[in-house]
């Protein structure tokens, strides 16, 4: 169901916690990964700075029991989406270590690399890291694949985790093309799933 903005803090913390452990986090917006909690805290603080126009256009969804969210950006976003990058990032920078330098030049260098076809971005998903196992990313996936392959275009996703790149090739998903971030950033994956044949 889509994420409303009274759900969103407790969403965002959802999102914190479940992205505790990703190496494009860690890189982006840094942190003392000796400290779960301080970085569980700067997480969520920053998934509550990046997703209320998400929240507003209705492009969040999270499960019926709030323990898993995803962001899926339809094809038309992509202008909305760079704006709404593009504001956001001084209050990221805020929750950064190096005032945000890092994170602009990876985002940027991300950004560079979304193919030009229509395609559908899943651009975040998280899960409790408690109920990880148990299906629940499964469904925030197949949510939104269902509504590309209804609109009859394909999904494209980037990962900077090694062992999610066999979990999206279940879900069809292929490595398009793959590299390090600049300034010895983490390995990303680009991935994408090709639209079904009627």
């Amino acid at each position: 169901m889509p994420v409303t903005k009274e759900r969103l803090p407790e969403v965002a913390g959802v999102m914190g916690r479940g992205f505790v452990d990703d190496p494009m986090m860690r890189w982006s917006v840094g942190g003392d990964v000796t400290d779960v909690r301080r970085l569980e805290e700067r997480y969520t603080a920053y998934f509550r700075v990046v997703n209320p126009q998400n929240v507003e256009e209705g492009w969040m969804w999270e499960t019926q029991d709030g323990t898993g969210a995803a962001v899926w950006l339809p094809p038309d976003a992509t202008a909305e989406f760079a704006e709404a990058d593009e504001a956001t990032r001084p209050a990221i920078a805020a929750l950064t270590d190096d005032g945000g330098m890092r994170n602009s030049r990876f985002w940027d260098w991300l950004n560079s690399r979304i193919p030009d076809e229509p395609l559908w971005f899943l651009d975040q998903i998280a899960v409790e890291p408690t109920r990880q196992g148990e299906g629940i990313g499964r469904a925030l996936i197949e949510h939104g694949l269902a509504m590309s392959q209804a609109a009859g275009q394909g999904a494209y996703l980037e990962t900077g985790n090694p062992r999610n790149v066999a979990y999206y090739e279940r879900f069809g998903f292929r490595t398009q093309h793959e590299g390090d971030a600049p300034g010895s950033g983490p390995h990303i994956w680009f991935m994408l799933a090709e639209p079904k044949s009627a």
